[in-house]
């Protein structure tokens, strides 16, 4: 090429801009130097030259000069590398510079090369840089709007490269967060909102528009909502290959809130002129309406456009024109001021309407320039004026004629207005004459009522006051006081009405001491006796019904029998109520009712109330107890019956049992005639066998009967058992747990011993066979003395001192239908054979002969 190639390389060498160091790699001896490297350092090139390359240079990081010393022994690897010095022979001074290291293969060894650039001046524009970016920074977190900045790519798709610090306020989130990516963004703004943003993006980014500005809400991370304004510019950078989108954002929280409050408040103005039941009209100087709002129509029956444009007083009536065109003269004169009156219109139907009309003068308002006038209806208020008028007439004939006692009084409780009824019982005159006084000038009745009306504000109502004259004849007022009350709230006085009821309290006072007569009576029957309205509620109930249910009559009064009884015998008594009802009948039955708790037998009848017109109104019910007089009727009805049986049986019994001693005796003088060896022996054998048990029958019915004669002496019952359990022990089942329990001291008694354990050994006997599979049997004596209660319920009982001879076994038990036959002669539940059902009933005739009873109790196992 013509150059020489040394030449050209001592050249380049000596023109650099760069400092070079060339240096030995083993030694680090340097052993050339450029002359900007002379410059750079201030060492000349002969001290340079007997320096080696480390001492020239350090490093701002940690291990920075061993990295450089690695890169020229083995690597060779060190470019454009920062955070080095260089050092400058001035005072130890060392200069930044950017190191690259180059590894020479020279001949005829390999050199190392240092090229180091003067980065001074680009750290000074780094600091300036930083400084000012810093300052910005600044400036940007202390304005109100949040600044942004965005790369745009050719595909549309955009980077944010920059939120200022004021969008952790707006948004509540910190810078950081948004450099996600664009989503990030998207994702707060308001989903209703998300398609007006992309569209702008959209119409940006295609050129559209440069420029644009819209407004959005962003959500907040706790759920809040916030409105912001976002000013988009489109910008290309300076080689048109990129483009950038700049933004600021504004909150504009607060100014939505006052909008859409002065929208609200807007509204709120306009439905209150558009539908308050006062219309407004603004008129001009000349008194032309140049607006009126939508009620005209309600108070004047003319729409809004209809009114626009008339004189006010083409509508006043004839007779107020002057007196109105007088008015609107006042209004023009007083700016500002307001004036109210009461003038008749004519209606769109021609009829004439009262309206309490205001004007205001607002002609030197510039928002107004009008005379402001609303007006409201008062046609029904004009109308009810008129009409209280009348009737404030008709009160005063009223209280000159009526008979009741009507006065007024202030709040010191003298009087200013009476009526004549009033004036005549204060002793006549006019009644202007009593104005001014009070009751103390008449007759001397405490005032203690009237103070506490005009203290407190209540009323006194229907108060009963005993009035006693000068020629001291007694009179009962009832008497109302009300307080009267001023237009501010303040007790004025009290006006009072008292009616003359002396003959009504005579009347009262008759009947509250017949009526407590009466009901002294009904609470000390023995019956219970109710009332019950037409639905079926007591109205009123005696002592006896209390004690019956259990309750007090303010717990019964207001409830029904479903409140009271179970449901079964709630709806039975409410039967007979509604056939009484319905019937107008009086009712009379029995039936089963609940008295304390317990089923008992009832006597009742019930019978229709009626009022003053013959309307049946309700029920009246009497009822009584008869469970005990059942129960003795019972035992009565089976006492006869057992009298009855029994005579009869005795009478069989002793006509029986005289055929068969003529039976026995000729079937004895047969057997005395006849030879041993007689085959009529063996007959006659068996007939007198069956006489025999034939009279032994007779002998039993003869004892149920109470026939048989007793060997009466002192007998001690325990002694009894003894005798009996000897026998018994014998014969019961082993099973049979026997139990005795004698009482202490028994008395003795009047009785048959023999009699006594016939009666003892058939009831055991019958224990026996009621317990098949065994069971306990317990005999017990004791001396018991009965009262009348105690023999109340028991028709044979009678008081007195007794001993009890008990009976009780285990066994299956009686059923109730079986009980009341038991005693009856030849009834038995046994088995065919197993039994001639007069053990029992010889039991109760050798009871009932030795002048005792018997109680029969049984549980169905």
């Amino acid at each position: 090429t013509g150059w020489n190639a040394e030449e050209l390389s001592v050249t380049l060498f000596e023109e650099a801009g760069d400092a070079l160091f060339l240096f030995d790699p083993d030694s680090e001896q340097l052993v050339d130097v450029n002359p900007m490297a002379q410059r750079l350092s201030g060492f000349s090139r002969a001290e340079l030259l007997r320096m080696q390359v480390t001492y020239l240079f350090r490093s701002e990081i940690q291990g920075g000069v061993q990295r450089l010393r690695h890169a020229y022994q083995k690597t060779g690897i060190f470019h454009s590398q920062e955070g080095f010095f260089l050092r400058q022979q001035r005072s130890g001074t060392w200069v930044p510079v950017n190191l690259t290291i180059t590894r020479l293969h020279a001949e005829p060894r390999t050199l190392g090369l240092v090229t180091a650039r003067d980065v001074r001046e680009q750290r000074e524009a780094l600091q300036r840089l930083k400084k000012a970016e810093e300052e910005l920074r600044t400036v940007l977190a202390s304005v109100s709007d949040c600044v942004w900045s965005a790369d745009v790519e050719p595909d549309g798709r955009f980077q944010y490269r920059y939120f200022s610090p004021v969008v952790e306020q707006v948004t509540g989130r910190k810078p950081e967060y948004f450099s996600a990516g664009p989503e990030c963004w998207l994702d707060i703004v308001h989903r209703d909102d998300q398609p007006r943003l992309k569209d702008t993006l959209q119409r940006i980014w295609k050129g559209q528009s440069l420029h644009e500005e819209l407004e959005y809400r962003v959500v907040w991370p706790d759920a809040g909502v916030r409105w912001v304004r976002d000013s988009i510019r489109f910008t290309l950078t300076r080689e048109g290959r990129s483009a950038r989108l700049n933004g600021v954002i504004t909150d504009i929280t607060e100014r939505k809130r006052a909008d859409q409050a002065l929208q609200a408040s807007e509204k709120l103005f306009r439905t209150l002129v558009e539908k308050s039941a006062d219309a407004i009209a603004l008129l001009n100087a000349d008194g032309a309406i140049v607006y009126a709002s939508p009620s005209t129509e309600r108070v004047l029956g003319y729409t809004a456009e209809e009114f626009v444009g008339r004189s006010a007083c083409e509508l006043m009536h004839p007779e107020e024109l002057a007196v109105n065109r007088e008015r609107f003269r006042q209004l023009l004169a007083g700016t500002g001021s307001g004036l109210t009156c009461e003038i008749r219109c004519r209606h769109q139907d021609g009829s004439w309407r009262w309206l309490e009309a205001t004007g205001v003068n607002r002609l030197d308002d510039p928002v107004v320039r009008a005379i402001v006038c609303n007006y409201r209806d008062i046609t029904p208020r004009k109308r009810a004026e008129e009409e209280l008028a009348h009737e404030r007439d008709l009160l005063q004939v009223l209280m000159e004629n009526i008979p009741h006692l009507i006065y007024f009084k202030d709040n010191q409780s003298r009087f200013t207005r009476i009526n004549r009824a009033q004036m005549l019982n204060l002793g006549g005159g006019a009644a202007t004459e009593a104005v001014g006084k009070t009751d103390f000038d008449y007759y001397p009745p405490e005032l203690q009522d009237e103070q506490r009306i005009l203290a407190t504000g209540k009323p006194l109502i229907d108060k009963v006051e005993r009035q006693t004259g000068e020629d001291a004849t007694e009179r009962w007022l009832l008497t109302t006081k009300v307080p009267i009350v001023d237009t501010d709230g303040a007790i004025a006085g009290i006006v009072g009405v008292s009616r003359d009821i002396t003959e009504r309290q005579r009347a009262e006072e008759a009947i509250r001491a017949s009526e407590a007569k009466y009901r002294s009576l009904i609470e000390n029957l023995e019956q219970g006796i109710f009332l019950k309205d037409r639905e079926l509620r007591f109205v009123a109930v005696n002592r006896f019904f209390c004690q019956h249910i259990g309750s007090s009559e303010g717990e019964i009064v207001g409830k029904t029998d479903f409140d009271l009884y179970p449901e079964q015998l709630a709806e039975k008594f409410q039967a007979d109520d509604r056939q009484v009802l319905n019937e107008g009948r009086r009712l009379e039955l029995e039936e089963e009712n609940i008295v304390q708790g317990k089923e008992r037998t009832v006597r009742v009848l019930k019978t229709p109330v009626k009022d003053g017109q013959g309307g049946i109104v309700g029920v009246l019910g009497i009822f009584w107890d008869v469970t005990e007089q059942r129960a003795l009727e019972a035992q009565l009805r089976q006492s006869q019956k057992m009298e009855a049986v029994g005579q009869l049986a005795g009478g069989i019994a002793h006509d029986f049992n005289n055929l068969l001693t003529v039976i026995l005796g000729n079937v004895s003088l047969l057997q005395a005639g006849l030879a041993r060896q007689d085959p009529a022996l063996d007959l006659l054998a068996a007939t007198e066998k069956a006489a025999l048990r034939a009279a032994e029958l007779t002998g039993k019915m003869l004892g149920f009967s109470r026939r048989t004669t007793l060997r009466l002496e002192p007998v001690n019952l325990s002694t009894c058992i003894d005798e009996g359990v000897a026998l018994l022990r014998r014969t019961i089942d082993p099973r049979i747990v026997l139990e005795i329990n004698k009482g202490a001291d028994l008395w003795l008694v009047q009785a048959d011993p023999g009699q006594i354990n016939q009666v003892l050994m058939n009831l055991c006997l019958n224990a026996r066979d009621a317990m098949p599979e065994g069971g306990q049997l317990l005999l017990e004596t004791g001396n018991v003395t009965l009262d009348e209660d105690a023999v109340r319920l028991k028709l044979e009982a009678r008081t007195g001192d007794f001993v009890r001879l008990r009976v009780r076994d285990t066994g299956r038990g009686i059923s109730a239908d079986i009980m009341p036959r038991i005693f009856e002669p030849f009834f038995t539940t046994k088995a065919p054979g197993k039994g001639t059902g007069l053990g029992l009933a010889m039991v109760f005739g050798i009871v009932k002969q030795h002048q005792g009873w018997i109680d029969c109790a049984s549980v169905v196992n």
